[in-house]
Parts: structure tokens; C-alpha cells; sequence
């Protein structure tokens, strides 16, 4: 039995880079999940099945098919034996709904960021949502932008703090500097020494602000207020599917939303589908065959 606690502790500390609190702690829960099964045992392959048998009788097909992939990314980590036996063991994977908003949606959420002002939680939220809109950047790498980092002339940042651990440029629509350099005005005026972070905490202007305190203004407030379901991640998922829809390729928006594997993009965020574009590919493919 490997020393759990403490290799446990050392995996989430190399992963801290580029998450929200709240993905580690889902991560953490995956490893739990094994943990309390097999309490003080040796890990052994037969108990690894015991487990999976035990997972699907008490917890969703999606929930142990993620703690199977958390528990080899783990047990590779700390060199276990039983990732040898374990690596080629799939658990189909059940997918869900691709949820995007539409034009009209991403309007309404633009039209109210536009009239915010002030030092306060939704003037900050504003800036948060007009960049999650225009880039698809992820909610914890919104949240860790630096004024520092940041190349108005080309409006672009520059992301030092990814979860994927490669920086990069971020880049958003430049109709957004004007509503940017005023709420960093609001930001030095509250506090003449000002604040590194784009969005900082409102309370603690030396820090950035906690995911869990954006989500919970926009579950409360925002979405009964706009009539419609909305989360941080649905602007990832919307921006890739307008990109593919305008024109671009699968490769152009897993650069713009920052995934390192194509695959992911075209799995979670935009499926592979028969468009115009592939069936005029096709049309060309097959042309001089009869």
C-alpha cells in the first residue's frame, strides 16, 4: 500500500498550475472515490476491478469513468506497479450535450457588461464575461491575468498560468481595451497602489479573485436576471463552435481556446460534423472517380 496522504498531497500540488479551486477539488473527490473502497489494502489489480464493479453500483457511468482516468494519471505519477496493468483498461466514455449560447444570448450578456461601473462585483463580472465572450479562455486562467501581461495595442495577453503548463497569447476583441483601461482606472482610484490582477478580490485587492465568488454572483443574480442558463465554461464551448462555424478549422480553434491535443476540442467542445465545407471536400475527393 502506497503512503496515500502523502503522494495524494504531492499529485495535487503539481496540478495546482492553471485549475480553479474547484477542479482540484473534483480531482481530490476521484481519488477519495478509490481510497475509501479499498481503505488500508495493498492496490492490486483484482482489487482495481473490485473497485470499478463497486463504482458502477453506486456512483454515474461518467463519475468512475473520470475517476479511472484520475486513478492512472495517478498511479503513474507515483510509479505504482498496477498502472502497467491498468494503462490499456478503457471504460467507454458516455458523452455529454455540447452546450454553446447563441448570438442573441451572447448579446444580452454583452449589453449589460457594456453599462457597469464603478468598483464592484459586476463591474468585474462585466470584464470577466467580455473576456471569457471574445476568447474562450478558460475561468481560471481569466481570473489570474495580469495587468502586466497585457499588450493593448495588439489586444492580446500574455498567459503565464495555464492549466496545460505552456504559456501563451491570448487574444480578444479589441472593442473591449475602452471598458478595460476604465475599470483599471476604478481599480487605481479605490487603491492608489493598485493591483497586479485584472480581476482582484474586491476585499483583498493584493489577491485575485476566487472563482467560486464569480460563479455564485452569476448563478444568483445573473442568470434569473437574463432568463437563460449559463456557465464560465459555456464560452469555451460556444467560441469553438463559431469559430468552426465561420470557416475555421479544428486545429485554429484548439489554438485560440489553448488545448494542446486536438482531439479534446473536437470531443468536448465542437463534434466533427457533415458541413458545407466537408461536403464540398468530398465532392472534390471522389470527382475523377467515375
Amino acid at each position: 500500500m502506497v503512503e496515500w496522504e502523502k503522494k495524494s498531497i504531492q499529485y495535487m500540488n503539481k496540478l495546482k498550475r492553471g485549475r480553479t479551486e474547484t477542479t482540484l477539488r473534483s480531482i481530490k473527490n476521484r481519488l477519495y472515490m478509490f481510497k475509501k473502497f479499498i481503505g488500508h489494502k495493498d492496490i492490486t489489480y483484482d482489487l482495481y476491478e473490485k473497485y470499478l464493479t463497486w463504482a458502477f453500483e453506486n456512483y454515474s457511468h461518467t463519475t468512475v469513468q473520470r475517476s479511472h482516468k484520475e486513478l492512472k494519471r495517478f498511479f503513474k505519477f507515483i510509479k505504482h506497479p498496477v498502472y502497467d496493468e491498468i494503462e490499456f483498461y478503457r471504460i467507454p466514455e458516455k458523452l455529454p450535450p455540447i452546450k454553446t449560447l447563441n448570438t442573441e444570448q451572447l448579446n444580452i450578456i454583452m449589453e449589460w457588461c457594456k453599462e457597469q461601473t464603478g468598483f464592484n462585483w459586476r463591474h468585474r463580472c462585466s470584464i470577466y464575461l467580455m473576456l471569457l465572450a471574445t476568447s474562450g479562455i478558460r475561468a481560471g486562467e481569466a481570473i489570474r491575468l495580469k495587468w502586466s501581461n497585457w499588450d493593448k495595442d495588439k489586444s492580446m495577453f500574455h498567459l503565464e498560468d495555464t492549466k496545460t503548463g505552456v504559456s501563451r497569447l491570448m487574444a480578444y476583441s479589441p472593442s473591449i481595451n475602452p471598458y478595460l483601461e476604465r475599470w483599471r482606472e476604478q481599480c487605481v482610484s479605490n487603491n492608489p497602489n493598485g493591483s497586479m490582477w485584472v480581476l482582484p478580490s474586491l476585499r483583498m485587492i493584493n489577491h485575485h479573485v476566487d472563482y467560486r465568488a464569480i460563479q455564485q454572483k452569476i448563478k444568483q443574480y445573473l442568470v434569473p436576471k437574463f432568463g437563460f442558463h449559463f456557465s464560465s465554461k459555456v464560452f469555451r464551448s460556444t467560441m469553438v463552435q463559431r469559430v468552426i462555424d465561420f470557416g475555421g478549422r479544428y486545429e485554429e480553434a484548439s489554438a485560440i481556446v489553448g488545448h494542446k491535443d486536438i482531439g479534446v476540442t473536437q470531443r468536448y467542445y465542437a463534434r466533427i460534423k457533415m458541413n458545407k465545407r466537408a461536403h464540398d471536400a468530398h465532392s472534390r475527393a471522389i470527382k475523377d472517380i467515375f
